[in-house]
């Protein structure tokens, strides 16, 4: 593996840390809605939520890879590592395979009752900004991450090709959901290669229709070929309401009412 890229994956939180840090600050120069001076208050709830998620990550990842290693030692699955492929080619298939996993279990969040009811606490955020792309209850990260593990050691895909796109996926998520208000122009031309905040934001809209498109984590092709793609908000960006459907709620959810709201029944799966 390169040095740098190395070194990346061991300071992963400073890199998300970062991240954060300069796309908070880009939302205060480039705001594209007002999110109000209260702001703080879902900070500090959705960084502690997050604390637990990754803490729960650091103490169970180890046996997730012990079962998923027993697992892909017994199917005798051959490894994509292995086949011989030219070191481009490999780079290339590998990142894209990775990324239509994640727009997988990204759909399948919304398709799965029970895993929507993980997975409404992420759409919970009606401000929208950096930090909501930490907003993941325990058990979902928890949940998501071992069905990917699972993939990823049964397709066996090299180390070096899971952590650097590990390493775009951090940079590139507080991005996605960051409150910038991009150039027209500029935002037209990046979906051609990569999810927009604009893009991302329409998955966040509180009507059905909306946010159940653009499942996209990293590159916009996958909601091209599944026709679940969505230019816009029917009210635009500006003024199209975020969050959870039929939610009238007058405050954001606070730390404890978080970690608690998978046991609140909702649904928005997708309709066929």
């Amino acid at each position: 593996m390169p040095r740098w890229l190395l070194i990346a994956n061991q300071n992963t939180y400073w890199i998300i840390g970062l991240a954060l840090a300069l796309m908070l600050s880009a939302g205060l120069f480039l705001p594209r809605r007002d999110l109000g001076a209260d702001r703080w208050k879902v900070w500090a709830a959705t960084l502690g939520v997050a604390a637990i998620g990754f803490g729960l990550l650091e103490l169970a990842s180890p046996w997730l890879l012990k079962v998923d290693g027993a697992v892909t030692n017994a199917l005798h699955v051959p490894a994509l590592a292995r086949m011989g492929l030219p070191a481009p080619i490999l780079i290339i298939l590998s990142l894209l395979l990775l990324d239509l996993l994640s727009y997988a279990t990204h759909l399948m969040s919304h398709q799965i009752p029970w895993l929507w009811r993980l997975h409404k606490v992420h759409h919970s955020d009606t401000g929208f900004d950096a930090t909501t792309a930490l907003l993941h209850h325990p058990l979902e990260s928890l949940v998501i991450t071992a069905i990917q593990l699972f993939v990823l050691s049964v397709l066996g895909l090299p180390l070096i090709e899971i952590v650097l796109y590990g390493l775009l996926v951090n940079l590139h998520n507080p991005f996605v959901h960051s409150n910038i208000r991009l150039p027209e122009q500029v935002d037209r031309v990046l979906r051609w290669f990569i999810v927009t905040p604009d893009m991302h934001r329409v998955h966040h809209s509180a009507r059905m229709d909306e946010g159940n498109s653009n499942f996209g984590m990293l590159f916009p092709w996958w909601d091209w070929l599944c026709r679940s793609y969505r230019a816009d908000m029917a009210e635009g960006q500006k003024t199209g309401q975020l969050g959870l459907p039929g939610d009238a709620r007058a405050e954001q959810p606070g730390f404890v009412q978080v970690l608690l709201m998978p046991a609140k029944a909702g649904s928005r799966r997708v309709q066929r």
